[in-house]
């Protein structure tokens, strides 16, 4: 019990790779259209973090990526 208490991360980090797998195998469409949704999300965090130091260039490359 004391191991899935501190664990319970790994767990689901686990779990949502064997989802990832299974939907990469059964549904292609969906897992890159989840992906894109990721890499869309991680983009806007960078801009927005490239923006609070002023690095403009960095800010307008993420929203490209963001956006293609």
């Amino acid at each position: 019990m004391t191991w899935i208490q501190y664990n319970w991360l790994k767990l689901l980090a686990i779990a949502f790779l064997v989802g990832a797998l299974q939907q990469f195998y059964a549904f292609p469409f969906a897992y890159y259209q989840f992906m894109n949704w990721i890499v869309v999300g991680a983009s806007l965090v960078t801009a927005q973090q490239a923006n609070i130091q002023n690095k403009m260039f960095m800010v307008w490359l993420f929203l490209l990526v963001a956006v293609t």
